[in-house]
């Protein structure tokens, strides 16, 4: 899946995935580097900004959500 969406020039694309799923495509975005590791089951505030010019040419922005009250 990563080849897809490294080829896509200037497009936006939003990936919703699993606790596995989108680390491992993130892994496969930054060259294959075992970087990002499975998000845990309770986890629910966690999401990923990525810019990418093709595989291993990968930036990750790691961002959490927390709700105020």
């Amino acid at each position: 899946m990563a080849p897809e969406f490294a080829s896509e020039s200037r497009q936006k694309i939003m990936v919703v995935g699993h606790q596995n799923t989108i680390p491992y495509l993130l892994n496969q975005l930054n060259g294959g580097g075992f970087d990002f590791d499975n998000i845990p089951n309770y986890d629910f505030g966690k999401f990923f900004v990525v810019a990418t010019k093709g595989i291993g040419q990968t930036e990750v922005i790691e961002l959490r959500y927390y709700k105020t009250s």
